[in-house]
């Protein structure tokens, strides 16, 4: 009887093990199968480093940390459009101190530069099952400074328009924004192209200020 028993069990012990042994060889062959399907994203098991450029608004440079291929963040520094900001400037020459002590002040136009800083954290989901697809979501804060020349008339004492005048000045826009888009890996090489649109949360009321911001690029994975 006693031998039955011991016969049984280790009858069962043989096929509980034999399953365990086949679950882990599926296992294995599931892991090399998405390794050979997408090899770029199996490089860091926790994080990835990514550089590249984006156009768009702004454009420039791009630099992404990825942990475990789920959560990410993202600096972006480049410059802008001017067109994007033209009613928000327009609007911001009439807040500058110098106009102040001006008779009837009329903006005319400006120029200049815009430079941008983007700080952003996202989410990164799966699209594809071989990996080389991802959506993305997240918020960020957007910091832009203009370097403005502004030209500009104004009423003299004796109540004559004055001549076009020009005056340099610093315009600062900042905001919080949430932002949306897609990213595809070369299942081969190291290399992501990424689209997306972004919109600004204006907590501010900064009169004028664009409501939309976007732009698309590709990333080299280091």
């Amino acid at each position: 009887m006693n031998r039955k028993i011991f016969f049984i069990l280790c009858f069962t012990f043989s096929i509980l093990s034999f399953q365990d042994l086949k679950a882990q060889k599926m296992r294995h062959n599931k892991r090399q199968q998405d390794v050979l399907l997408c090899p770029i994203k199996y490089k860091r098991k926790l994080f990835t480093h990514s550089l590249g450029a984006r156009i768009g608004e702004p454009w420039g440079l791009s630099y992404k940390l990825s942990y475990k291929q789920k959560i990410a963040a993202e600096v972006v520094a480049g410059v802008g459009f001017s067109g994007l900001f033209d009613p928000y400037l327009e609007n911001q020459f009439y807040q500058q101190s110098f106009v102040e002590d001006l008779q009837s002040p009329k903006y005319l136009d400006h120029s200049g530069n815009i430079y941008a800083l983007l700080t952003r954290i996202m989410y990164q989901g799966r699209i594809s099952k071989d990996y080389t697809a991802d959506w993305y979501a997240g918020i960020g804060f957007s910091f832009r400074r203009f370097e403005t020349k502004y030209l500009y008339d104004y009423q003299t004492q004796e109540g004559v328009t004055s001549e076009p005048t020009s005056r340099n000045t610093e315009v600062t826009f900042r905001s919080p924004d949430i932002f949306a888009g897609f990213e595809y890996s070369h299942p081969k090489t190291p290399v992501s192209a990424f689209a997306e649109v972004g919109l600004f949360v204006n907590f501010g009321g900064a009169d004028a200020a664009p409501d939309f911001q976007g732009g698309m690029g590709i990333r080299y994975t280091l």
